[in-house]
């Protein structure tokens, strides 16, 4: 049964007053905060004298497991030298790389990782070929540098999974208002679907 929960779950109520407060009893980083953005999360730049860190306030509904597994992965891709960079968390003034907080009633789970320049795809208006072919060496050497990673977190439903897309957009269908947009995505998705279980179209 698909949960959705992470998706229907508002972000943790962390503003960069508090980040920054977190950040410093956490981690012991001090420095200029911003937030950065993300639909679930709450993420915040922290510009600090040793360089840039990402401090990561997660959606409740992740649960502890699964990002001990991410941050695992971090460590095991930079072990790797797969050739790119990526952050890697950072452990904390205790020793420890993940911390459960309370804010609002709420246990939240914190984590702080080393910073990666570059510029989100998002802001270019168009993907030249070039570009497309990087990601997708990108993405190769990623999966060859998991190739060999495990981990108990790794054993979770999530929204993000393809192989699930067609469950997901069933769940969340009737949050879009508009009748026609809605019949729309219903109609594309089945269309994906179909090309998904049969890609070269016997």
């Amino acid at each position: 049964v698909l949960s959705l929960s992470v998706l229907i779950d508002g972000r943790p109520d962390v503003d960069v007053a508090l980040s920054a407060r977190l950040a410093e009893d956490l981690f012991g980083v001090v420095g200029e905060t911003s937030e950065l953005g993300s639909h679930q999360d709450r993420n915040f730049r922290i510009r600090a004298e040793r360089g840039s860190v990402v401090l990561k306030v997660a959606n409740r509904s992740w649960g502890r497991t699964p990002l001990e597994a991410q941050n695992a992965a971090l460590r095991h891709i930079a072990a790797a030298d797969a050739g790119f960079g990526a952050p890697v968390p950072i452990d904390g003034v205790d020793g420890h790389d993940l911390y459960e907080v309370e804010v609002g009633g709420d246990r939240i789970p914190v984590r702080l990782l080393t910073f990666v320049e570059g510029h989100p795809l998002a802001t270019h208006d168009h993907l030249a070929p070039e570009l497309v072919a990087d990601l997708g060496r990108l993405a190769a050497r990623t999966s060859l540098a998991l190739a060999s990673f495990d981990h108990p977190g790794l054993d979770r439903t999530v929204q993000w999974d393809l192989q699930i897309a067609a469950d997901v957009v069933a769940a969340l269908l009737g949050s879009v208002a508009d009748r026609s947009r809605q019949a729309l995505v219903a109609d594309r998705t089945a269309a994906a679907a179909v090309a998904g279980r049969d890609p070269i179209g016997n």
